[in-house]
């Protein structure tokens, strides 16, 4: 390949005239593109250096911490023994490794190696194969022949076997059986706390010894350097549990730590444990209410007990971090519309991931009043809309003049009044009235049963359209079928759906809607379909007229509120369906019952404790209880009065009473009410308080610390630090495990007490930090009743290759085989190639004379 290129070249330069073949630049120029394509040639060829060995980079490997010193003596022989056996220029060294690898050393030096200089207090397995790799030669079979008892106190080895075996690393283990080394001996294995969170709150303490020891010991617990209790234990064989039953009486850390005492014990490091714990103090509260006025006697209830804001629903915080530094939530008779609209995502991220409380408040303006419908909140309330005893009769008043073919608006309108029969209870009754110049009722006042639900269905589904448009026939149908009716319901509703302009007075429509809501406590709600665009409307003069007038004056806007229901106004059918589905689920739904009555006790639980009877209610929101709400108070006909279910990891109750002087004056002002306020907020109260919009998390495991935080959301743009604070001062980058998780690890070799604090950051900015406390109490190394894990060593050598317990003789005359490597270089000869290029181009552009120009100018310039 390369004799043609170059003749090729040969004959280019020849072929030029002489001149030209005097210059210098031809010349260096012909030179460089002779090397270029030299240089690609040797590419195209596929040009590499190919080598051959048998050659081995072997590292051995020996666990000197504490766990290992009785069978020192024997570790040290097989070690001196492979050392024998393998090739010198084989062996690269020998690292003794703990809690850290501390000596690296060949054989010449192994006699004088010191033991005693690792760091005991741990085993590290992960951190020594990684060291031992660093020391190997790059082209030679790598191998790490692995002394140790398994008894590994950090790291994870397996995990890094099988990452090293992608490298080509074999790893031979040998196992030293440590277990029944202590003669005598007691420990303590663990030590937890429960609770405590709060001042006051019982906290509970349990240790667990263990001992192959028979006979008295002594516990001796502290708080802080406080001597708490001292405590006579009677040890058998194996474990033994001793609880404490405690109250924290003052807010901050706890340290807590136990001390035990035997005598003939032989190892004292693993006699002291610790835990630690932050204790707040008066639970923190937060109402948000409509009337912040009205709040006051709720209030005054919870302060004995909680440090209580209170603020308007206009006024109150709305993001994550601020609403964390309060325990739980009341929402008092509020509307959503009136709320920060960023504080629906948060409230349900603080008590579904925080664990936070919320507690709903009745009133006549929230709930579905409140425009809480098709919301989280609603969603969150462990009540749905409508009360189990009230019996409801809603009247479907459709249009069906020939203007309603206009876009389908007919056929969604059915679609939607036969969608709005799934929220109806067997006790409801369900009337359809249609209208066009006159009015029929197609469907009589009837139970919404499973098997009437589809005969209603099946009629609706049958309307046709026809006539013109006429109001007071249809109402005035809807007074008759509500005479007709034996039973009068509690709650009754007329959704009246037209797209025309009625053929009469508006004078004579609203005497008919208000005679319905003053005579019979009808509700009106309306929905106007402008499909056509144009705006139904009536002239001043009263007679109908054209688009002139403002939506505001709408006749169907003046029926909603003449009659106490809600307006709609649609431009395109297609909205039809779920605006019905909407007004028949919620607006209807809510009944308010003044009739007052003495509350009943539902269940007996830690809300209900020390109760027998309650002040008299005056008045309350008709609900019924979700499937999984606990229900703990009742009306006097078995309607919820307040209730609470388990949302994500916190609680939410809901009154439906409104805790205020219209309907609860007797309850706030009575001892037995406040004492079931009280009581209420401290069941819902959660266990474990967060300051933060995140969760961090420690786990201990003898000196291996996890570090672990959830975030409420999952992002590639997030960053989180961990930094230790206590005996000793560390830092650790948190790596994301899932979309929302990040975990960390690390060893701490002192015991004693720490704080860990998370920084959250999004795109460098901080979003929050969050802290937590823990103890460390004594290395792994120390507990001499743990089990090696025999099976990490076995796994280790099946991961990688390796043997298991082979003597040095069978490892030392393993045939390795031959180890090919081949080297490239494809990216240094398209470097210089490159270069090349750029230098023909700037010799073949420039000239002498530009050169001395370009000097010339810069010495005058300086």
């Amino acid at each position: 390949m390369l004799i043609p290129v170059a003749v090729l070249l040969l004959v280019i330069f020849f072929t030029m005239k002489k001149e030209k073949r005097r210059k210098g630049k031809t010349i260096a120029s012909l030179a460089l593109h002779g090397v270029i394509a030299l240089i690609l040639a040797v590419l195209a060829s596929g040009f590499c250096i190919s080598s051959e060995t048998d050659r081995q980079s072997t590292v051995i490997l020996v666990d000197v911490s504490e766990s290992t010193l009785p069978v020192r003596e024997d570790m040290t022989a097989i070690c001196e023994s492979l050392l024998d056996e393998f090739a010198e220029r084989d062996v690269k060294g020998v690292v003794l490794f703990g809690q850290d690898t501390v000596f690296v050393g060949t054989k010449s030096r192994w006699g004088k190696v010191s033991l005693e200089k690792a760091d005991a207090s741990g085993s590290d397995i992960t951190s020594a194969m990684y060291r031992a790799v660093e020391l190997m030669d790059k082209y030679t079979h790598k191998r790490i022949i692995l002394l140790s008892d398994g008894k590994e106190t950090s790291g994870d080895a397996l995990y890094a076997a099988r990452r090293l075996a992608e490298e080509g690393v074999r790893i031979d283990t040998m196992h030293f059986d440590t277990n029944g080394q202590a003669e005598q001996e007691a420990q303590i294995n663990t030590m937890s706390s429960v609770g405590g969170g709060y001042v006051g709150e019982e906290l509970k303490i349990a240790l667990t010894l263990e001992s192959n020891i028979q006979g008295e010991a002594t516990v001796a617990l502290y708080d802080g350097d406080t001597l708490i209790e001292e405590r006579s234990v009677t040890l058998t064989l194996g474990e033994t549990v001793v609880t404490y039953d405690l109250t924290a009486e003052t807010a901050g850390l706890h340290t807590y730590r136990a001390v035990l005492t035997c005598d003939g014990d032989t190892e004292t490091r693993n006699n002291e444990a610790y835990t630690a714990l932050r204790t707040y103090g008066k639970t923190s509260l937060l109402i948000i209410a409509k009337n912040p006025s009205e709040a006051e006697g709720l209030k005054n209830i919870l302060s004995t007990d909680a440090e209580v804001t209170v603020v308007s629903q206009e006024d109150a915080p709305s993001d994550l971090p601020t609403l964390s530094n309060y325990d739980g939530y009341y929402l008092m008779n509020v509307d959503v519309q009136e709320l920060p609209a960023d504080l629906e995502s948060s409230l349900d991220k603080a008590v579904k991931f925080l664990g936070k409380s919320l507690c709903f408040v009745g009133g006549d303006k929230t709930f579905s009043k409140g425009n809480m419908a098709n919301t989280t909140y609603e969603k969150m309330l462990p009540l749905g809309y409508g009360a189990t005893s009230s019996k409801r009769a809603v009247f479907l008043v459709i249009d069906v003049s020939g203007s309603m073919d206009y876009e389908n608006a007919l056929e969604l309108a059915k679609i939607g009044a036969i969608k709005s029969l799934d929220s109806m209870k067997p006790n409801d009754y369900v009337s359809v009235v249609i209208f066009a110049g006159d009015a029929e009722t197609v469907v009589r006042p009837t139970p919404m049963t499973a098997e009437n639900k589809k005969k209603v269905a099946a009629t609706i589904s049958g309307i046709t359209s026809a006539g013109g448009t006429v109001y007071t026939p249809a109402l005035e149908e809807v007074e008759r079928l509500l005479e007709e009716m034996e039973e009068e319901p509690d709650i009754k509703h007329v959704l009246f759906l037209s797209d025309g302009s009625p053929g009469e007075t508006h004078e004579r429509i609203y005497r008919k809607v208000k005679k319905l809501h003053e005579d019979h406590g009808v509700l009106v709600s309306t929905i106007e379909i402008n499909v056509l665009g144009r705006d139904v409307v009536f002239r001043p003069s009263g007679r109908p007229g054209s688009s002139d007038i403002t939506n505001s004056n709408s006749v169907l806007n003046h029926m909603a509120q003449k009659a106490g229901g809600t307006y709609s106004h649609v431009t395109s059918a297609l909205e039809l369906p779920n605006i019905m589905v909407e007004k028949t689920e919620t607006f209807s739904s809510q009944y308010a019952f003044e009739t007052p009555f003495t509350p009943l006790i539902a269940v007996s639980d830690k809300v209900t404790e020390g109760l027998t009877t309650l002040p008299q209610i005056k008045g309350y929101v008709g609900m019924h209880a979700k499937e999984d709400a606990t229900v703990h108070l009742t009306s006097d006909t078995g309607d919820p009065i307040y209730a609470s279910w388990e949302y994500g990891k916190g609680i939410v109750a809901c009154f439906t009473t409104d805790l205020a002087s219209r309907w609860s004056q007797a309850f706030l002002l009575g001892e037995a009410g406040q004492s079931f306020i009280k009581n209420a907020q401290k069941a819902t109260c959660p266990t474990t308080r967060y300051d933060a919009a995140f969760i961090p998390s420690v786990t201990v495991d003898g000196s291996h610390v996890t570090v672990k935080a959830e975030l409420p959301e999952g992002g590639n743009d997030f960053e989180l630090m961990a930094e230790i604070s206590g005996p000793e001062q560390r830092k650790i980058q948190l790596d994301r495990i899932s979309s929302s998780t990040y975990e960390g690890s690390l060893a701490l070799g002192t015991s004693g007490e720490y704080e860990v604090t998370v920084t959250w950051r999004k795109r460098a900015r901080v979003v929050d930090t969050a802290s937590a406390v823990f103890a460390v109490s004594y290395s792994g190394e120390y507990d001499l009743f743990r089990e090696e894990d025999h099976s990490l060593l076995s796994g280790i050598a099946d991961a990688t290759g390796g043997a298991l317990d082979a003597t040095p003789t069978d490892l030392a005359t393993q045939d390795p085989g031959i180890l090919r490597s081949v080297i490239t270089f494809e990216i240094p000869l398209c470097i210089i190639a490159a270069l090349l290029m750029l230098v023909d181009i700037i010799i073949r552009r420039l000239t002498w004379a530009d050169v001395k120009r370009f000097f010339i100018n810069r010495g005058k310039d300086v």
